[in-house]
């Protein structure tokens, strides 16, 4: 979990702002696992999390 947290602040850090982004994309798919139908199943994109979190399917 630390890691999780350390690998978001330094992407947080980033000054190039489409930098940041990508990296902030790529900490975020890499640190949640849906937890759904297919719990072993990594989320590899930021944008299917935010549909996950949206629909109340991560728990």
């Amino acid at each position: 979990m630390s890691k999780m947290i350390e690998a978001f602040f330094d992407a947080w850090a980033e000054t190039d702002s489409d930098l940041r982004a990508a990296a902030l994309r790529g900490v975020m798919a890499e640190s949640f696992v849906y937890l759904g139908l297919h719990p072993n199943d990594p989320i590899t994109d930021a944008n299917a999390l935010t549909g996950c979190v949206g629909t109340g399917a991560l728990v």
